[in-house]
C-alpha cells in the first residue's frame, strides 16, 4: 500500500503535489497493463464516436458537452484505476495487482458511465449560463469517482458527496482541476499538432495512439492527484484519520 499516515491528514497545495509526484511513480508500472486494457478501447470508442456525432451536425454547445464528457469519463475511469492499484498491498504479486484493480474498476464502470453524463450535462448547463456557474458545478461535483471508489456510492450520492467534502475548499479544488485539465490537454494538443505536421495531414487511428500513450503516462500522476485531493478533503471535514482509512480500506480490499 502506497498511502502514508500524512496522506490521510490535511495537506498543503505543496503536500498534495508532492504527493501526487511520490505516489505517481510508485504506481506507473504497475498501472501500465490496466491503463492499457481500458484506456485504448475505451479513447477508440468515444473518438469514433465524436466523430459520429460531429458528421450529424451537432451544434457547438453539444459538441463541447461532449469533449467535456470524454475528458471527464477518461479522468474517472482511469483515476479510479489508479486508486484502486494505490489501495493495494504493494507486496501482492504483479499480476495479482494488475488483476484485482481491473476487476475493482470494472465492478463500478457502470456507475461511474451514468454518473459522468450527469455531471457533464449540470457542468455544461452551467457553463451555458455566463460560464461561473459551470465553474462552480465543475468544481463542487468534481470528485464524484473517488466516492464511488472508496465509498461505495451510487450515481447521485456521488455528486451529492463531492458538493459536501469540496465546501469549504473551494477555491482550491477549482484551482487543481483546472491545472490538471489545462495542462493535459496542452499535452495532448501539442503531440497531434506535432504529428500532425511530421505527417502532413491527421490520421484517426494515429490521434488514437497518441491519446492512449499520453494517458498512460498522465494517469498516472492525476489519479494519485485527485485521490490526494479526495482524502485532504475529507480530513478537512469530518473524523478521517488513518484509523478511519484503514478500517474502510480493509472492507474495500478484503
Amino acid at each position: 500500500m502506497d498511502i502514508s499516515k500524512e496522506q490521510t491528514q490535511p495537506q498543503t497545495f505543496k503536500d498534495l503535489i508532492r504527493n501526487m509526484s511520490q505516489n505517481g511513480k510508485r504506481v506507473f508500472l504497475v498501472s501500465i497493463p490496466g491503463t492499457l486494457l481500458i484506456s485504448f478501447p475505451l479513447i477508440t470508442v468515444l473518438f469514433f464516436f465524436f466523430d459520429y456525432m460531429i458528421q450529424l451536425g451537432m451544434s457547438v454547445v453539444e459538441i463541447e458537452a461532449l469533449r467535456i464528457f470524454n475528458q471527464a469519463l477518461l479522468f474517472s475511469v482511469l483515476g479510479v484505476h489508479v486508486f484502486y492499484l494505490l489501495l493495494l498491498d504493494r507486496e501482492l504479486p504483479f499480476k495479482k495487482r494488475v488483476l484485482t484493480g481491473l476487476k475493482k474498476t470494472a465492478l463500478v464502470f457502470p456507475t461511474i458511465i451514468v454518473a459522468t453524463i450527469l455531471y457533464t450535462v449540470l457542468t455544461t448547463f452551467g457553463l451555458a449560463l455566463l460560464v461561473i456557474p459551470g465553474l462552480i458545478i465543475y468544481a463542487y461535483l468534481g470528485l464524484f469517482a473517488q466516492t464511488i471508489a472508496f465509498e461505495n456510492k451510487g450515481i447521485v450520492k456521488s455528486l451529492m458527496r463531492s458538493r459536501q467534502l469540496v465546501i469549504g475548499s473551494f477555491w482550491r479544488i477549482l484551482g487543481l482541476l483546472l491545472l490538471t485539465i489545462i495542462s493535459s490537454n496542452v499535452l495532448i494538443v501539442g503531440a497531434e499538432i506535432l504529428f500532425l505536421f511530421m505527417l502532413g495531414t491527421p490520421i484517426f487511428w494515429v490521434d488514437i495512439v497518441i491519446n492512449t500513450i499520453l494517458y498512460l503516462f498522465m494517469m498516472p500522476f492525476i489519479g494519485s492527484l485527485y485521490m490526494s485531493m479526495y482524502f485532504d478533503l475529507r480530513a478537512r471535514q469530518e473524523a478521517f484519520d488513518y484509523a478511519v482509512f484503514s478500517k474502510e480500506r480493509g472492507q474495500l480490499v478484503s
